[in-house]
């Protein structure tokens, strides 16, 4: 299978934007379009269990890079030469009790990065992974809890080497007026790991970029389901819409 994927729009914005007096990011006009090659054997069990093999190489993927220039240091996206990805992935449904169901994912690969830089040349490769699990409780009466626990191992990216984050999460609902509404409240992040930290070494470039979020946080919502629950609702392709929608990303605070 063959994959186009285009620069973000802010990837290619040609301004600065300043982070303190020292560090700055700034896009790239010149960025080209990735395209990735990928084959993937797939195995499943009793239309539930599976497990999946599967490997990729991606030409000129976008990646950040950081540089320096005098006594300042910026980043900014290029394109990287080739990326080579291994990857094997297990996908588990827990069905323990009928009042216990989970799920759990679990990932492992190897990511290997080649391309000649402005600082050097770039052959750097690491294994990751991570690890998805969810429990939910049926107490009866429409009541609910909820447990969920996700892990990101280190591993490498491009000229940087990132360090793990993880994050646990615990919630109840209740479901009310035969199922038609529903109100939940959830805890986030219950022991504050959502820290994300990476490290580079690579040319006259070293450092450690940190960083941190509010993601401790209590969440309430309520959930109504209007009109008849037995219509079905058309789904209607964007098209070009979509394309738009994937290059649009949020600036990271």
């Amino acid at each position: 299978m063959c994959n186009l994927s285009r620069p973000a729009y802010q990837d290619m914005n040609p301004f600065v934007w300043q982070i303190d007096p020292y560090t700055s990011e700034r896009g790239n006009p010149y960025l080209r379009p990735a395209y990735t090659h990928s084959v993937e054997m797939t195995y499943t069990y009793k239309y539930a269990a599976s497990a999946s093999i599967g490997y990729s190489r991606t030409t000129d993927l976008v990646n950040t890079v950081a540089q320096q220039a005098g006594n300042r240091a910026y980043t900014q996206p290029q394109n990287l030469s080739q990326q080579d990805n291994l990857s094997l992935n297990f996908n588990l449904p827990l069905p323990i009790k009928p009042w216990w169901e989970g799920y759990l994912w679990l990932g492992v690969w190897h990511n290997q990065f080649k391309s000649q830089l402005s600082d050097g040349r770039l052959d750097a490769g690491a294994v990751g992974g991570g690890c998805y699990l969810s429990q939910q409780f049926k107490l009866g009466q429409g009541y609910q809890l909820e447990a969920s626990f996700w892990a990101q191992f280190p591993t490498q990216d491009g000229i940087f080497t990132n360090r793990g984050i993880a994050s646990a999460s615990a919630g109840a609902k209740k479901s009310l007026w035969n199922n038609r509404a529903t109100v939940k409240i959830s805890v986030n992040d219950l022991f504050g790991t959502q820290c994300w930290s990476q490290s580079v070494d690579f040319g006259s470039v070293r450092g450690t970029i940190r960083s941190t979020w509010e993601s401790q946080n209590v969440a309430l919502s309520f959930q109504w389901n209007f009109g008849n629950q037995n219509l079905k609702t058309r789904n209607r392709s964007q098209g070009g819409a979509e394309d738009a929608d994937s290059r649009i990303k949020a600036r990271k605070e």
